[in-house]
């Protein structure tokens, strides 16, 4: 039996160019009511990791939910010394694990789960609900 060649149906993702990250950042946490300033703004497009756009997403994720503004310069500095999307995601699970699990409330079951089953997460991972 002769094996498929699954190399034609590779997707090949370009790195993105600073002007499509200055408007997928834009874009993005506008849908949600939110924008970062100038300064955030130049921190994320500059950095070299955020030329892929899963490292981006999760950034911009992270950020959409971040509660204190007056601080947002150091934490997108925070996730900045990741220098790719595995690392950058293994921060962001820790930070998880340390604000949403304790002994009493085991609750990051719970943010994972609705993580996992979000549709762009879902698509990223080629499964089905």
């Amino acid at each position: 039996m002769k094996r498929p060649n699954w190399s034609k149906h590779v997707l090949r993702i370009q790195p993105l160019l600073p002007e499509e990250k200055s408007r997928l950042i834009k874009d993005y946490l506008a849908k949600y009511s939110k924008k970062l300033g100038p300064q955030e703004i130049y921190q994320l497009i500059e950095h070299l990791a955020t030329s892929s756009p899963i490292y981006l997403r999760l950034i911009l994720e992270q950020l959409r939910v971040y509660g204190n503004f007056d601080d947002l310069a150091k934490e997108v500095a925070g996730y900045l010394i990741y220098a790719t999307p595995d690392e950058l995601c293994d921060r962001i699970l820790e930070h998880w694990e340390s604000d949403y699990n304790s002994a009493e409330d085991p609750s990051l079951v719970k943010v994972l789960t609705s993580f996992l089953l979000f549709p762009p997460t879902l698509k990223l991972l080629n499964t089905k609900k």
